[in-house]
């Protein structure tokens, strides 16, 4: 169970991926059609040609969706943009362009410039795009606070459209694994512990673990720490 709390599998961009592929050759981007067949297929840190996918769909659904409505896009919008691109019908081009493929080099543009911001097309990692991105309430609010409450922003796996739930602020924070009979193999993993008091000797608990996706074991251990309610 925690193998699929944890797979960073990119099997829903497949599509995608082969979109980009077709686009790169379309715009004759040797370097980017290189990264974009070598992907791995996984959402880890230092992978150049999942982040050139997963930029390939977000800048393909402003520009072909956007094309017609100023609304928000939605998960249905994109497969519509997904169907559109795959099949690329003649009289339901984006409005804006004569073709397909001035559509496609519309996108490597943007994704070009993307990578041109990032430095170099070896530093375009979804490392760099996708970090630990959590924030003590208060940190927000008092100057220098996040010093002491905020955990490092280190590179992590995951995105939102894989089991692996996991980008900057946003993901899926406690894993549990426990089958009736078995608890004593029951798995626990939890973002930055229980306290929210940067002072608790416990405070971040846990924190590496659930980053590295290291399983803890639900069942108390060792009592270590007391925490007395006086009223």
């Amino acid at each position: 169970m925690l193998a699929i709390e944890t797979d960073d599998h990119a099997d829903a961009l497949r599509t995608w991926q082969a979109l980009l592929l077709h686009a790169t050759t379309v715009a004759n981007i040797p370097d980017l059609r290189s990264e974009t067949r070598h992907w791995g297929e996984r959402a880890v840190p230092d992978s150049i040609g999942y982040r050139l996918v997963h930029d390939y769909r977000a800048h393909a659904l402003q520009i072909v969706f956007g094309a017609y409505t100023s609304l928000p896009i939605t998960p249905r919008s994109a497969w519509s943009v997904e169907t559109l691109l795959t099949r690329r019908p003649s009289g339901l081009v984006s409005p804006g362009f004569d073709s397909w493929d001035n559509v496609d080099r519309a996108i490597i543009a943007r994704i070009q410039a993307d990578v041109a911001k990032a430095g170099t097309l070896s530093q375009f990692t979804w490392g760099r795009a996708n970090h630990v991105g959590i924030h003590h309430p208060l940190s927000r609010f008092i100057p220098g606070l996040h010093v002491l409450t905020d955990p490092p922003g280190v590179a992590e796996a995951g995105d939102t459209m894989l089991p692996r739930v996991a980008v900057p602020g946003f993901g899926a924070s406690e894993r549990q694994v426990i089958s009736p009979g078995h608890e004593e193999q029951a798995l626990f993993d939890m973002p930055m512990g229980e306290a929210s008091d940067p002072l608790a000797p416990y405070y971040g608990a846990g924190q590496a673990d659930w980053v590295a996706g290291r399983a803890e074991p639900l069942l108390l251990g060792p009592i270590r720490w007391t925490l007395v309610l006086t009223p």
